[in-house]
């Protein structure tokens, strides 16, 4: 007597045309299931033989393991390489995390029932063969097949998101794939560029993996900025395919050595003191950044240091010297105790380094915590300018305990103290945007900040806040800026 699975593989129909190049697998699974009234404990134990690996509370099923690849591949009578291409963990893109997953669509590829698989890339923007903007994941996609069992919608031979529309109606359109050859051309193309990107990436600097891992999880807000050097680190080893846009414009880090190794100590709830700083060794490290890249806008740092509290708080994106302000903020984050008049530029030297830290970790000695404010600087001077073009700022000195240098990282686990390796923004690439701006500011004979913006914010009863000692945004009429408070 054969067994249900058994018979649910005797009656499974698929049209060997499908799938398109690269359709993701919640895409063909869906369609099987419609296709084969199938519900979604079917489904399961015709994935799984073993019913305890795939429970029934698992009905969003927007992959499937490498071992069933091969009778998946049987039951549809397609080869195993058209249904890993609907994998991202089979093309490589495996983040090691599992996340609610939430399909992103492209609304032309949906009117014709496809979905990519690269489409859940969180870095990838636009679908590249409509040149379209992709949406915000679907939870309502992603419980597709749960939702066909539970409404009683087994036997439909379609399916309809109230959010997204009409996926696919077999009983009008009975082509598993609507995709003409020409577009089918272009996403095999394009698909096979970006896995190639991906994959040489990862094969020629298996060291930089874990820095960019990230890349692949589901990023917060907050973590854009992270994304943005994390894909400049694979753009200057490996450079992306063209007409793949991604969410996060790339920034460029250091392509020879782009990352620098320091062995701190696990941080406690307490930050780890940096002991006595030899004076000699801070002001030589400050003398060297300084030489390097302040001098050149020694201009711009006195016009900045001359400005008033109100002036720096409405400083103007287009004009600003991103060099001068990180470095304003660097000094009173790691030397001084900053600005404590209004008008002019009176600071109080702190006793010693301040302490800070990466992630949850703290250096163990006052040479590692040199390092640690070497990169800072650079920390700084590329949050302002990678968020000039888009965002408004607001530098916030913070205290020591909450003092940290937020930077892409790893950290090597080893006896005694860890080793955490650092993604360093690239100097070259800092430099010349803050240049250009302040060559085009002299030549307009323009000041930093914008007066009517400074005025506006001096009313009778401003107060203003010290640990917030500078602001930039843009200026203008119907601007409404979106604000990105960077600690120092």
């Amino acid at each position: 007597m054969n067994t249900p699975t058994e018979c649910i593989r005797q009656r499974l129909t698929w049209d060997p045309r499908g799938p398109a190049p690269y359709e993701s697998m919640w895409s063909i699974l869906l369609k099987v299931a419609a296709l084969n009234s199938l519900s979604a404990a079917e489904l399961h134990g015709l994935l799984s033989p073993v019913q305890s690996a795939r429970t029934r509370r698992n009905v969003r099923l927007s992959s499937i393991d490498l071992t069933e690849v091969r009778p998946a591949a049987h039951f549809l009578g397609i080869t195993e390489s058209r249904l890993k291409a609907g994998s991202l963990e089979a093309l490589g893109f495996d983040s090691g995390a599992r996340t609610a997953y939430a399909p992103r669509h492209c609304p032309e590829c949906f009117r014709l029932g496809y979905h990519c698989s690269l489409f859940d890339l969180p870095f990838v923007a636009v679908c590249p063969w409509h040149s379209t903007y992709l949406c915000h994941g679907c939870s309502i996609c992603a419980r597709a097949l749960g939702s066909r069992s539970s409404n009683q919608l087994q036997n439909s031979a379609r399916w309809v998101c109230r959010t997204c529309g009409v996926y696919f109606d077999f009983h009008q359109h009975r082509r598993v794939n609507r995709i003409d050859s020409g577009t089918e051309f272009a996403i095999q193309a394009l698909g096979d560029g970006l896995t190639a990107w991906w994959t040489g990436f990862c094969t020629c600097f298996p060291d930089s993996y874990s820095l960019a891992a990230p890349l692949l999880r589901e990023q917060q807000e907050t973590s854009s900025l992270h994304n943005s050097w994390r894909l400049g680190l694979i753009e200057a080893l490996v450079p992306h395919p063209a007409r793949w846009t991604f969410t996060d414009r790339p920034l460029l880090t250091h392509a020879v050595a782009p990352i620098r190794g320091f062995h701190l100590a696990k941080a406690s709830a307490k930050v780890i003191s940096l002991g006595a700083v030899d004076d000699s060794a801070f002001k030589a490290m400050r003398r060297a950044l300084f030489r390097r890249f302040v001098a050149r806008h020694r201009k711009c740092l006195a016009e900045l240091t001359r400005l008033g509290i109100f002036e720096r708080s409405a400083l103007d994106s287009q004009r600003v010297c991103s060099v001068s302000v990180a470095w304003m903020s660097w000094l009173m984050a790691h030397d001084y105790g900053g600005l404590k008049r209004e008008q002019g530029a009176e600071f109080k030297l702190a006793s010693d380094l301040q302490d800070i830290r990466v992630g949850g970790h703290a250096p163990d000695g006052p040479g590692t915590g040199l390092q640690l404010a070497y990169a800072n600087f650079f920390r700084v001077w590329g949050t302002i300018e990678a968020l000039i073009p888009d965002r408004a700022i607001r530098v916030c000195i913070v205290k020591p305990l909450d003092r940290n240098c937020d930077l892409p990282h790893r950290t090597i686990h080893r006896s005694g103290a860890d080793s955490v390796e650092l993604l360093v923004p690239d100097r070259n690439a800092l430099e010349e945007p803050a240049s250009e701006r302040c060559i085009q500011r002299f030549r307009a004979r323009l000041p930093m900040y914008q007066a009517g913006a400074a005025y506006a914010n001096s009313g009778w009863n401003a107060t203003p806040d010290i640990c917030m000692p500078f602001t930039i945004r843009q200026h203008g009429n119907g601007i409404r800026n979106t604000y990105w408070y960077l600690e120092v």
